[in-house]
């Protein structure tokens, strides 16, 4: 085994909103023997009664630092808040959690372990399961590691949807972490900056991952190491709403905008559409079908995100990876229409 980086002080971020039931759970997992942490938990402007007892909660308790978004700041700016307020009190590397994900303790020490045993990976992250078991006891596999397709946002996720494999497959390099569970070395954030705060909901970890590796840096998804999660893709369930798509629809824009180019933009808009209506066509998800057309149109209509790129200190700017020539952009057509 090549050296050794050492992470003495590790963090947690854990964005809330409107669910203190699911906080709590979610903080609860986390104690336990093991090196010391620092917890922040910041709420993203939640205005019920039982958010704010929560909150108030934490902060009597003295064991976690809340911070408060006056306004709505999405999952981007929040996270971006929580690992800012990390890196400030000196931590090496930061577990970023949803509040809906369950990481036990001992799993977070594995974790660092992992990524203290990879010098050149910027992040590590466990195999997901979902929160609830079937019938038979057996979970549903969620997440295993991600890997891009022809479409730059369609990515193969081996045995997503299937109950959970009886053996974990051994850790790998991925192309892609999600951001519900994700420990991240905080002097890959500081050389290629945190979240792109342009994104309102999605995408942001996809394009957060793309930069990193284009930086040169790893990520590999732990297989062997576990995380719960409470929620599927929700623009795709049978209760689909449709603010849910035209947040997907716009942050695949910029997400194309920034990696692509304005000019291959609408085309691969297009193709990611029609990608995602043959899902849901095939799994008969006729609601969810028709937001997408409905989000599509306005996103269509609307003007671009504009790119909102947050560093930790000064660092190269972001350079847009580009397809090689418009060749590369037809066959992704020619692909598309095959399948």
């Amino acid at each position: 085994m090549g050296r050794v980086d050492e992470l003495r002080a590790i963090g947690v971020v854990v964005p809330a909103h409107e669910d203190p039931v699911g906080l709590h759970r979610c903080l609860e997992a986390l104690e336990g023997a093991g090196r010391s942490l620092h917890v922040v938990v910041v709420d993203d402007a939640s205005t019920s009664l039982e958010q704010a007892a929560a909150l108030e909660a934490l902060e009597a308790g003295a064991r976690v630092e809340v911070l408060r978004n006056e306004q709505n700041m999405g999952f981007a700016g929040t996270s971006n808040r929580g690992l800012r307020r990390a890196v400030e009190r000196g931590c090496d590397a930061i577990l970023l959690l949803n509040q809906d994900a369950l990481v036990a303790r001992s799993t977070l020490e594995r974790l660092v372990t992992a990524l203290e045993q990879r010098p050149a990976a910027a992040a590590v992250g466990p195999r997901t399961l979902s929160m609830s078991a079937s019938s038979d006891g057996r979970r549903t596999l969620l997440f295993d590691g991600s890997w891009r397709r022809w479409l730059p946002l369609q990515q193969r996720i081996p045995g997503i949807g299937r109950p959970e494999p009886e053996e974990p497959g051994a850790a790998c390099r991925t192309d892609y972490l999600w951001g519900h569970a994700v420990l991240l070395r905080t002097e890959a954030l500081r050389r290629v900056g945190l979240f792109d705060a342009g994104f309102p909901f999605y995408y942001e970890d996809i394009d957060l991952c793309r930069r990193l590796t284009e930086a040169g840096w790893e990520l590999w998804a732990e297989r062997g190491e576990l995380a719960l999660h409470d929620q599927e893709d929700g623009s795709r369930a049978a209760s689909s709403e449709l603010w849910r798509w035209k947040h997907k629809l716009r942050g695949a824009d910029l997400f194309h905008r920034l990696h692509y180019g304005g000019l291959r933009a609408p085309l691969l808009n297009l193709l990611n559409a029609l990608h995602e209506s043959r899902h849901l066509l095939r799994h008969a998800r006729l609601r969810a079908l028709g937001h997408l057309a409905l989000g599509y149109v306005h996103q269509a209509l609307r003007a671009p995100l504009v790119s909102s790129p947050q560093r930790l200190e000064e660092h190269p700017d972001r350079k847009s990876t580009r397809l090689n020539s418009s060749h590369t952009v037809i066959s992704y057509a020619v692909f598309c229409l095959k399948k």
